[in-house]
């Protein structure tokens, strides 16, 4: 490992409108990331272009040394890196909008990682990043990869069967419960400390406290009219998850963490009704190309007139989720901090009653040698269930992705939590395989047709 002042940081998907948002909290404590090599690595060039000059003017006036470089071949790239972060979407904003729009058609929800969508994106991405990691275990071995990339708990099961690499998955959805949470009992969330383990995108709140208070008894102990009296001001689409959430948490006594998408495992059918009605109370896109398009139009005008306060706005506009937490996991693995951080690693006991080898969203201590899980109290037997079923579907995806084998991917898709028939799960199955053909990759081409189904 490099010393404190001579980190290299490789960014896969460095054309990102995320990177920014690494810089300026790497910004924050200098005494670590002062004189950092950056390496922004994409098939977008000229993305990449406008973030390393915004990169660059935005240390400068922070008076924080950084270099950073465009490097468009991948094993360059790699080459001595101390910090691999994979933040990419493969197949881009197209294939976001085949993965929620398809599914709704065959009876499923639309939604980027829950059901046929993120089996799909699992297909489109694990065999990059598995790419990735046996070329980080040749040429950098001691080397750390951060995948930001979804599904993440998926991606993560590749990677540890298929590699010895140092790797965590992280997900920003750690920041949800606190504002679910207080907004539901209509008090600040500032302060709010929450603790949750499950699946990613399918874990739940075990403990949520403020000031010495315990949010979640005082939450089962409130007035379901108070409850809904403090969501009437919220959006429909607020509005309609944090009641669900809410009634979740007094049929179970844990709370989603991240109930957008988890709605759809707990109440599938009124969501893919809403759906198909286009309701935003129901649904809202992970592809809005609007706000795409306003974020990269926010950083240009910073090249053409750069300006600190509208910039700070730039490099804070994921600060809080992505930034905070893989530049936070970064600093603690390098000052051997042992910080408190949500992460994606095998179950190994941490939470009673999921394998071993089960990939598991938590919290652990970070340090220098990686990643020592919070024991999580025992979880209700309802919500087990429920999080082993998703877990024995995740791995026959995981299986079926590794093996090439169409069959071991229909074969999960029957036994997903929303599968109420093999033969409409063949269809959707069969359906998006031809609609998402040319974002799938070559790493599909020579994949045997199914047949006999």
């Amino acid at each position: 490992m490099a010393s404190q002042r001579q980190l290299t940081l490789t960014v896969l998907g460095g054309g990102s409108f995320y990177v920014p948002s690494f810089i300026g909290t790497m910004c924050r404590t200098p005494e670590v990331f002062a004189s950092t090599q950056v390496r922004l690595h994409d098939i977008d060039s000229e993305r990449v272009r406008l973030v390393k000059q915004f990169c660059e003017q935005f240390v400068k006036a922070k008076n924080v040394p950084m270099t950073f470089h465009d490097e468009p071949d991948l094993e360059r790239a790699l080459e001595g890196t101390d910090f691999v972060v994979a933040t990419f979407r493969i197949g881009g904003v197209k294939s976001t909008i085949l993965d929620e729009t398809i599914p709704p058609e065959f009876g499923y929800c639309g939604d980027e990682t829950a059901g046929p969508g993120g089996l799909f994106m699992a297909m489109r991405t694990l065999p990059v990043i598995v790419d990735v990691a046996r070329k980080m275990e040749r040429i950098c071995p001691d080397a750390w990869l951060m995948n930001y990339a979804n599904p993440t708990n998926f991606l993560a099961d590749g990677v540890l069967r298929t590699t010895r690499i140092n790797t965590v998955s992280l997900c920003d959805g750690y920041i949800c419960p606190p504002y679910h949470i207080a907004g539901s009992l209509g008090i600040p969330s500032d302060g709010v400390e929450a603790l949750h383990a499950g699946l990613n995108h399918y874990s739940f709140v075990y403990r949520a406290e403020r000031e010495g208070r315990d949010l979640l008894q005082e939450l089962a102990n409130a007035d379901p009219a108070a409850v809904r009296n403090n969501l009437a001001g919220t959006d429909d689409f607020t509005r309609y998850h944090l009641w669900l959430a809410y009634k979740i948490f007094k049929l179970y006594r844990v709370y989603p963490s991240i109930i957008d998408h988890m709605a759809c495992y707990f109440n599938h059918d009124e969501v893919l009704a809403g759906q198909l009605k286009k309701d935003r109370a129901y649904y809202e896109s992970a592809a809005d190309e609007e706000h795409i398009k306003e974020n990269w139009n926010s950083l240009k005008a910073q090249l053409r007139d750069f300006r600190q306060e509208e910039a700070d706005k730039v490099a804070r506009a994921h600060e809080g989720g992505h930034a905070d937490l893989a530049i936070g996991v970064i600093r603690s693995i390098v000052a051997d901090s042992g910080e408190l951080f949500p992460v994606n690693v095998p179950n190994r006991g941490a939470i009673p009653g999921m394998d071993s080898d089960t990939i598991v969203e938590l919290y652990a201590r970070v340090d220098r040698h990686g990643f020592t899980p919070l024991v999580t109290p025992s979880l209700p037997p309802s919500i087990l269930a429920r999080l082993n079923h998703f877990a024995a579907y995740q791995k026959l995806v995981v299986s079926g992705i590794l093996d090439k084998d169409y069959h071991t991917l229909l074969q999960a898709l029957s036994i997903h939590p929303a599968t109420t028939s093999i033969d409409r799960a063949s269809e959707i199955f069969k359906a998006m395989l031809e609609r998402e053909k040319e974002v799938m990759g070559e790493y599909w081409r020579d994949v045997r047709p199914l047949t006999g189904l």
